[in-house]
């Protein structure tokens, strides 16, 4: 038997909630975190790659981090930070409040975008030039690499996340299926390429997409009763409706046992977001799709005309 929910005031789970998002990295902070994990992913590295490869590969993640992040900025996300993550990458991160679903889809194509294109534009630069060139060669190479893998349409990469926020977050189901799928392709992707830290990330996405699925099928639940009218800006969360939403997921995820309003804060919040989340129609996402495969097909074109360029010349 499960306990009863815990009771929290409604007007303490909001004041927790606004302290969360007046949070704010500090400049120095963020790039306190950001010189540190820098360090820790040359020293991981150090084992794995060439000295040139890595020194290629910390500035190709750091410009597709900054890609990221300047789609954030320009859509007035806060608490932006870019980190590096040993052995597995780097990662740009920010929120807004009911940030609008094509705009979290651009954001996340304005990684591998930029550095797709300059990856192209070396390799051809050094086939048309006889290969006089073999460092721009190197780093064709590697933006083409990192960038198209993260093209994959596999959570929680970018490509992943695109995906995810233009088609399947319409329907809680089918955005925990494809977060379960994806995240098991990963972890076979790895396992194939004897990656076995990307094999635990993808299983921990997969195995994650169940606390998505519930949460995203109660506020399809509640949407009816709760979202804002058509046309209308999201309202504002009341003490009245934290409260219940608090009371809520106590009954339906009973092994979350809170002590605090500030620890019961997170859970609400999402809640709340999902809510009020809507999709903008199919207009721009198919818009959006045509350009996920422009890019995409730019790396492909650019990686098959390279070789042929030099199977000519050799």
């Amino acid at each position: 038997m499960h306990p009863p929910p815990r009771h929290f005031d409604g007007a303490e789970i909001v004041e927790a909630i606004e302290a969360l998002n007046r949070k704010r990295t500090g400049v120095g902070q963020g790039l306190l975190i950001l010189v540190v994990s820098a360090a820790l992913f040359l020293l991981v590295g150090y084992w794995q790659f060439e000295p040139i490869d890595l020194a290629l590969l910390l500035v190709i993640l750091f410009l597709h981090e900054l890609g990221h992040y300047l789609g954030m900025l320009a859509f007035g996300y806060r608490d932006l930070r870019i980190l590096f993550i040993p052995a597995l990458g780097a990662a740009a991160t920010g929120r807004k409040e009911h940030a609008e679903d094509w705009q979290e889809a651009l954001v996340s194509l304005l990684g591998p975008a930029p550095g797709i294109a300059c990856g192209s534009c070396l390799l051809l630069y050094d086939a048309a030039s006889g290969g006089a060139h073999p460092a721009l060669r190197r780093a064709g190479e590697l933006l083409l690499v990192v960038n198209g893998f993260n093209l994959l349409p596999f959570f929680p990469l970018g490509g992943g996340h695109f995906w995810n926020r233009v088609l399947f977050a319409r329907s809680p189901l089918a955005e925990g299926w494809f977060k379960f799928g994806t995240g098991l392709a990963l972890a076979g992707l790895g396992f194939w390429m004897d990656a076995w830290l990307l094999v635990g990330f993808g299983l921990l996405f997969a195995l994650g997409s169940s606390t998505s699925m519930r949460t995203g099928r109660l506020a399809h639940r509640l949407k009816p009763a709760l979202e804002a009218p058509p046309g209308a800006p999201p309202p504002p969360l009341t003490p009245e409706v934290a409260e219940f939403l608090s009371e809520t997921i106590q009954v339906e995820s009973p092994f979350l046992q809170p002590k605090k309003a500030s620890d019961m804060a997170f859970s609400v919040r999402e809640l709340w977001e999902r809510i009020q989340m809507r999709s903008s129609g199919w207009g721009p996402a198919l818009g959006l799709i045509a350009l996920y495969f422009v890019i995409l097909f730019m790396g492909l074109g650019s990686a098959v005309a390279y070789v042929v360029v030099k199977g000519v010349q050799g």
